[in-house]
């Protein structure tokens, strides 16, 4: 009796099968591992100073086929307190609001203090 084969590994895949199960063969209860998403992507990593009550546009040179999730994070308020990793989550109110599109993002400050804000823009899959 020959090996069996348990390990595929191709472009945009990796499956691992139980004992005993041919990888090529198997259904998806078969496998111990299945893999066949790409990672995530960063498209744009950057930051942005927002005056308070302000909002910038950001656009991200190319238009996606849907809109990308988006990652940020920002300052207590004004330039100089630059408190970051500040993760805000929802206590206090809402401070900035990110909306994206599929070809830019909106930035906008909501609570009267200038801030900076970082983000990260996951390419869409």
């Amino acid at each position: 009796m020959g090996l069996i084969p348990r390990v595929l590994i191709e472009a945009g895949q990796v499956k691992v099968s139980k004992p005993g199960i041919s990888v090529l063969e198997a259904t998806n209860d078969d496998l111990l591992l299945s893999i066949t998403q790409r990672p995530a992507q960063f498209l744009m990593i950057g930051q942005v100073y927002v005056r308070a009550y302000q909002q910038k546009t950001i656009p991200y040179g190319l238009t996606l086929p849907s809109r990308p999730i988006i990652l940020f994070q920002f300052s207590k308020g004004g330039l100089y307190n630059i408190d970051l990793p500040y993760w805000d989550d929802g206590s206090e109110g809402n401070k900035v609001q990110i909306t994206s599109g599929t070809s830019s993002m909106i930035v906008r400050e909501l609570d009267g203090s200038a801030r900076i804000v970082n983000y990260r823009v996951i390419k869409p899959f």
